[in-house]
């Protein structure tokens, strides 16, 4: 199944970030800069819900900028 959901970096946007995001194992997110800062909508397959967000914010939390919350 696919989940929507979407991830805030709480970090401001810098050149390089889609890169980080996608070789950290996320190029099932959509990156985005809403008033300086990251946000990632994410389309992720998993078994549950609670499942494809862990495995995100695991995958997210390679590459080690901002702090990291769900939606």
């Amino acid at each position: 199944m696919i989940f929507r959901f979407t991830v805030d970096l709480q970090t401001d946007f810098f050149d390089g970030i889609e890169d980080l995001i996608y070789d950290a194992g996320c190029s099932d997110a959509l990156v985005y800069s809403q008033n300086g800062r990251v946000y990632l909508d994410f389309d992720r397959e998993a078994d549950t819900k609670d499942q494809a967000i862990e495995s995100a914010l695991k995958a997210l939390q390679k590459i080690g900028i901002g702090t990291i919350t769900k939606s």
